[in-house]
């Protein structure tokens, strides 16, 4: 709009100054030019020039006027894309939130996290993540503990307390709490998938239509505001032991990346949103969760969907252990210099 009020200006101006120093023009016409038309020939009016002028510039005025009508009616439609876009965001939105709380609210739902956070998470005074499980690594060969499980709150399904024995060789001591936290999970996942997955579809709506520009920086963020609002803290840290050490989080983990769900770096400081399950959970584990201001992490969550989704090989996804395995800087080889 700018550039075409600038241009019509222009345009105006020149014709002002033509018929202005016209008389002028036509002395130095005649004092410099020799082989001229006689000015007795010749009997133009100034109204009959500026008709001439005004038949040359009309044309231009009409490309003019033509390509501002084009502009304006881009401009409605981009503004009439984006609130169409808005609009479909925030139904699915809602409506995924909506059957998301019908499973946060289940009973079963409510007593696996429970069972999760207070036993397999965070139980300071018994074998739980916290504490490694009260495994030693000894000589590196097998290892056995009694593995405690979610009978107390599924007594329909496991009628009685079952301590199991549970082995396996050559595994890290970091390997070792990976297994038995995923078995835990494994436990009571048929309570609670649906809880997870629709959590994801969640994420990954928010996450496609924010890349594909559909939704612009201002709502993604108030989305993920509004969505941490309904997790209590101990469903945070369900979710994100779930997403760092348990192979089925490992695509929940991956949409995480850059969102700020568990809050920046000064939330994790004061424990604002949970408390860190310390010391198993460090700040190096939580730093790719947060939405920096270059905006790195959200390059790397790309990065990594890309290269999950290359994984064709099944013996080579079967040897990724949980997201905390997968995210390694050799796996971004390919998305460097982009």
């Amino acid at each position: 709009m700018k550039k075409f009020f600038c241009i019509r200006t222009i345009i105006f101006v020149f014709v002002f100054v033509m018929l202005w120093k016209l008389p002028s023009f036509g002395l130095w016409y005649g004092a410099n030019v020799k082989d001229k038309v006689s000015p007795n020939a010749i009997n133009i009016s100034r109204v009959e020039l500026l008709k001439i002028l005004i038949s040359l510039i009309a044309p231009i005025l009409t490309f003019l006027v033509f390509m501002n009508t084009l502009s304006i009616q881009k401009k409605n439609q981009e503004e009439s894309e984006k609130l169409n876009n808005s609009d479909s965001a925030n139904r699915e939105f809602y409506s995924l939130l909506d059957l998301f709380k019908k499973e946060q609210n289940k009973s079963e739902t409510i007593k696996a996290i429970s069972f999760l956070y207070k036993n397999a998470i965070n139980d300071k005074n018994a074998n739980s993540f916290i504490n490694d499980y009260n495994i030693h690594i000894g000589n590196g060969l097998n290892f056995s503990f009694n593995l405690f499980e979610s009978t107390e709150f599924f007594p329909i399904t496991i009628q009685r307390h079952e301590y199991k024995k549970y082995k396996d060789k050559d595994l890290t001591k970091e390997q070792k709490v990976e297994l038995v936290i995923s078995r835990q999970f494994d436990d009571v996942y048929n309570k609670m998938s649906s809880y997870f997955k629709i959590f994801h579809r969640i994420l990954k709506s928010l996450n496609k239509r924010f890349d594909e520009k559909k939704l612009d920086e201002s709502d993604y963020k108030n989305y993920i505001g509004i969505l941490r609002t309904q997790l209590s803290s101990e469903e945070l840290v369900v979710i994100l032991i779930n997403s760092l050490y348990v192979k089925r989080g490992l695509g929940l983990g991956i949409e995480l990346i850059g969102t700020n769900l568990f809050g920046d770096e000064k939330d994790f400081k004061i424990n604002q949103h949970f408390v860190i399950p310390k010391p198993e959970i460090i700040q190096n584990d939580l730093s790719i969760f947060i939405n920096d201001n270059e905006g790195k992490n959200i390059k790397k969550r790309k990065a990594y969907e890309e290269n999950l989704k290359s994984i064709d090989n099944i013996a080579k996804f079967e040897n990724i252990r949980n997201f905390k395995s997968f995210i390694k800087p050799e796996l971004l080889v390919n998305f460097i210099g982009k």
